[in-house]
């Protein structure tokens, strides 16, 4: 049966402290799992140093996960760099609703050939819904949130968190101590907009994964 399967790592662990990496990861797999646990099957589950895996109820709901699990990881004590592979595929052993360990199947394998095999430029996201047509659609569009949030730098990821989750600008000056024609313009410079449109765009897609399931 096919199901949908997310995976992460870190980018660039290697050169981080370990214990770092490994707190961050815990603390936000930790609260993925209590803020998402109706939308998945397999918790959010570390399965190494510095990677995690988990099964959703849907294709959306992965996208969707895996979205707030990136802009959350800028609010960790140290902010991390992840890319997820997303793959709607198929699992061959029962589901394990407690810890995403001891299940084999194609999509799970092309999840992680995914997130580990080497090439010049590392992608953030990357999607397999078994649709030619609706991989390029998705791709192309992730691709475009990616090189938005490659541009927000980590002395703004706080005034960007706050500006995701609160669409008044007047609101988020009292916050920061700016105007609010200043957060308007940092707004605008940030591309905060355009990244929530592609947002909606990216899950109105996914949303058709699997519906003939």
């Amino acid at each position: 049966m096919k199901y949908a399967i997310f995976m992460s790592d870190v980018v660039g662990s290697m050169r981080s402290s370990h214990l770092a990496v490994s707190d961050s990861l815990s603390q936000i797999t930790s609260l993925a799992n209590s803020t998402w646990s109706n939308q998945l099957l397999s918790p959010l589950t570390v399965t190494l140093g510095d990677e995690f895996q988990a099964v959703a109820r849907s294709y959306r709901d992965a996208m969707e996960v895996c979205f707030w699990i990136d802009e959350a990881s800028r609010r960790a004590e140290f902010p991390l760099s992840l890319r997820f592979s997303i793959v709607y595929g198929e699992i061959s052993t029962p589901i394990n609703d407690s810890i995403a360990h001891g299940m084999i199947g194609e999509g799970l394998q092309q999840a992680r050939e995914l997130i580990t095999k080497n090439t010049r430029r590392i992608i953030k996201y990357q999607a397999r819904t078994g649709s030619d047509a609706v991989d390029q659609m998705l791709n192309d569009l992730l691709s475009v949130a990616e090189a938005i949030t490659k541009n927000w730098r980590r002395k703004d990821y706080a005034l960007i968190d706050s500006m995701l989750r609160n669409p008044s600008d007047g609101e988020v000056g009292s916050q920061f101590g700016k105007l609010r024609q200043q957060i308007y313009k940092r707004r605008d410079t940030l591309m905060i907009s355009e990244y929530q449109a592609l947002k909606r765009v990216i899950l109105k897609i996914a949303g058709t994964v699997g519906e003939d399931r």
